[in-house]
């Protein structure tokens, strides 16, 4: 997360291999926030932003450089490539406070301050209660600093103090719902914890037969992702077409990915999952030659992926069994290949 001008920006690197999304808001409870790709060259590990001279620009910052655009978007703007300093590199978090440049390091409690990223900067040590509020994102506005955190209570919040260094309180902020969702883990806080089963379709049974059995099961298939999940999902956000689900596997269905295969911690069910697997749905009637050998019972079942209040969002091929077995395959990782 960053803040430049009165504007706040929400990246997420993390729900696709090759592309960035972003958030564009004007407050953290906006309803209907502007989402779209960001400039493919900006893809980076942090990011702060930084009033220049009424220039607003967008850092990235890398292992050992940084760089920078006024155009999250388009990429306009963009600077040159510049070294990180030394004492900046490894921080867990980096922000920009009233023109001092950040970088959070919360193994070793400490912090490095100064005038820019490419200057030596000061070391100080961080107080001790922000390790345990184990920050999603940080950012910098005005006279404080802003913490991304998940309550135990409240779910996801964002929570502000004057100071890293003294003991002053903390204000809490609630998030909007249209946030919310975009955010690692909103999925499950704006709509339910994912779950993953496998579900019986049908069965027969065979158990007093002495001659094998062959059934043509008739069954309307559904398989690939649900686009009344993710038209649900998108709903929350301002989007371009071009990078909505309805079009192909876009912003929606990356994000509901990326949250079934989070741990149960953060709403997911750790359901893994490859590109392959995230076509739009499509649902097809087909004839199952399904064979019942003499003195069992046979049963046809789906690994079906739901969402809390977006129901089924994924749905898998049919595996047979024999004896009223469960597939030995876990739910969670039938998707894996």
């Amino acid at each position: 997360m960053l803040k430049v001008s009165d504007d706040i920006i929400i990246i997420r690197n993390d729900i696709d291999e090759s592309t960035s999304y972003f958030m564009n808001c004007s407050s953290l409870t906006e309803s209907k926030p502007e989402t779209d790709v960001m400039f493919h060259s900006m893809r980076a590990q942090a990011y702060v932003g930084y009033n220049d001279n009424g220039s607003y620009r967008k850092y990235a910052i890398d292992e050992t450089t940084y760089w920078s655009v006024t155009g999250t978007k388009t990429g306009e703007g963009m600077s040159e490539v510049h070294d990180l300093h030394a004492d900046y590199q490894g921080g867990d978090h980096y922000l920009v406070h009233n023109a001092g440049s950040y970088s959070i390091n919360l193994t070793k409690g400490t912090y490095w301050v100064g005038n820019s990223l490419g200057n030596q900067p000061t070391e100080k040590t961080l107080r001790s209660d922000l390790v345990d509020l184990n920050p999603i994102a940080m950012y910098g506005d005005g006279d404080y600093y802003y913490v991304l955190t998940m309550d135990p209570s409240q779910g996801l919040v964002v929570k502000h103090t004057s100071s890293l260094e003294d003991m002053e309180p903390w204000t809490t902020q609630r998030i909007g719902s249209s946030l919310i969702t975009f955010m690692p883990g909103g999925v499950s806080s704006a709509y339910g914890s994912s779950d993953s089963q496998w579900q019986e379709i049908v069965g027969y049974d065979n158990t007093t037969g002495s001659e094998p059995v062959t059934i043509k099961y008739t069954k309307s298939h559904t398989q690939g992702y649900s686009t009344a999940a993710t038209t649900a999902l998108e709903a929350n956000w301002s989007i371009t077409e071009s990078e909505s689900s309805e079009a192909s596997a876009g912003i929606g269905a990356n994000t509901i990915k990326e949250q079934i295969s989070l741990s149960a911690k953060y709403g997911g069910s750790v359901t893994q999952t490859d590109s392959s697997t995230w076509q739009v749905s499509n649902t097809t009637t087909e004839e199952i030659d399904v064979i019942v050998p003499a003195g069992q019972y046979v049963q046809v079942w789906q690994v079906q992926v739901s969402n809390g209040d977006l129901n089924n969002v994924l749905y898998g091929d049919y595996v047979q069994t024999n004896n009223g077995e469960e597939p030995s395959t876990p739910a969670s990782s039938y998707f894996v290949h």
